[in-house]
């Protein structure tokens, strides 16, 4: 598939080099020229419409990867830990990808505030307030004819893996197909 030649690769690329938006007429341009497909925008709502609004509140994680003197630590390759602990899941690769050793490596997600321009942000944080400032650039993506916004940071919603692909396969049959 990365063969294609509609395929381009752009590593450590920000979508603002590539993507200019005409706010005013609603149009979008890739690479200079007015973008006449559906543009399938994942990243953070706010930071699409220049945070016109305001900024959106995220939560961002602080990952530590620990390696383990025994074959496995846990039952499953993900566990959820919400309340008893100051971290919240714990993932286990051995489990995802088996190896025979004596070792397993452990990552522990711990939650931390968002910092714009130094955290990766992972999941909103829903407040009343955060809720209608969302709802307002939800009201300008809505104005694009050829602008689908979609995932946590996009549609500002939290989801689990599955429901992530459902959505996904949904967009895709009433938008693309």
């Amino acid at each position: 598939m990365l063969n294609h030649p509609n395929i381009k690769i752009m590593l450590n690329t920000d979508f603002k080099e590539i993507i200019d938006i005409d706010y005013e007429k609603k149009k979008i341009f890739f690479l200079g020229q007015e973008f006449k497909g559906k543009l399938i925008f994942t990243g953070m709502i706010d930071e699409f419409f220049n945070f016109n609004y305001g900024y959106l509140p995220y939560r961002s994680l602080d990952l530590k990867f620990e390696t383990i003197d025994q074959e496995y630590y846990q039952e499953a390759p993900v566990i959820n830990y919400p309340n008893d602990y100051n971290f919240t899941r714990i993932t286990e690769f051995k489990h995802i990808h088996p190896t025979k050793s004596d070792k397993t490596t452990i990552l522990k997600e711990y939650p931390k505030s968002y910092q714009p321009n130094i955290d990766i942000p992972y999941y909103p944080v829903f407040t009343k307030e955060s809720q209608e400032r969302y709802n307002r650039y939800k009201e300008e993506a809505d104005n694009f004819d050829n602008l689908i916004p979609l995932g946590r940071l996009a549609d500002y919603k939290y989801y689990d893996m599955n429901s992530t692909i459902k959505r996904a396969l949904e967009v895709f049959d009433e938008e693309i197909r």
